[in-house]
């Protein structure tokens, strides 16, 4: 969306804004009109825009997630690879959209230690160890997250047919909540299915991308996690990842 001197503005407390008094955080209505520019995300001109609420924005990365009686409750630390700890807690409600980088809704079942991320949130937080806060908007800012929940499920249904008889009885994940990410094709201790060889070296020429659906298992302290590869395009199994 983008706004111009003709984009009508208001705002709390029957204060005027102007264009530069919009920023990252803020809590808007947008009005547009009928001509959407069929683009990723879609463009519009923006004929009024109201701010219902300031805000503000932190970064940082997944320390843990959990479900809880709102919805998630996400320990978010500053990224700090040195002295990682939590450093703020988000408390994600039903209406808290999350997203990935490219705009699309995202599965929360995406969201794991690590996974960097974005978020939109008031100004005022609860006062705790460490804080609180009810974010608006999360965005998952990690590019090889930024899959289709649709694929996701189609992803994760697929994987879970591959799962080794072997390795079955040891899965911990569920089927509907296996981590799904995009990775390049140019990977090693990848244990590649026969007859697959030529099909890997097809997707590696051309800068194709591999599927990894990841379970966790009970023998995850021994050998790590089970972490299947599907090709992105075709969906065929290309193999497993060698585990320790």
């Amino acid at each position: 969306m983008y706004a111009d001197s003709d984009t009508v503005l208001s705002g709390i407390d029957k204060k005027i804004y102007t264009l530069e008094d919009l920023k990252a955080g803020q809590r808007v209505t947008a009005e547009y009109g009928a001509n959407v520019a069929l683009s990723s995300p879609p463009q519009a001109h923006a004929v009024s825009i109201h701010v219902h609420e300031e805000g503000t924005v932190t970064e940082g990365a997944v320390y843990s997630i959990e479900p809880s009686k709102e919805g998630w409750r996400i320990l978010l630390s500053d990224g700090n690879p040195d002295e990682e700890k939590p450093v703020l807690i988000l408390r994600a409600k039903p209406d808290t959209m999350l997203v990935t980088r490219s705009g699309s809704p995202a599965d929360w079942t995406q969201l794991g230690p690590g996974v960097k991320v974005k978020a939109y949130i008031p100004l005022e937080w609860l006062e705790s160890m460490p804080p609180q806060t009810f974010p608006r908007l999360i965005v998952i800012l990690d590019e090889e997250l930024d899959i289709d929940p649709d694929m996701v499920k189609e992803y994760r249904e697929l994987a879970w047919n591959f799962i080794p008889d072997s390795e079955r009885e040891y899965i911990l994940t569920e089927q509907d909540e296996a981590h799904v990410a995009l990775i390049g094709s140019k990977v090693g201790s990848l244990a590649v299915q026969k007859g697959k060889e030529r099909l890997l070296k097809e997707i590696q020429e051309k800068g194709g991308k591999l599927t990894v659906v990841t379970y966790r298992t009970e023998r995850d302290s021994l050998l790590g996690p089970l972490q299947i590869v599907l090709d992105s395009e075709s969906k065929e199994l290309i193999g497993y990842f060698y585990r320790d």
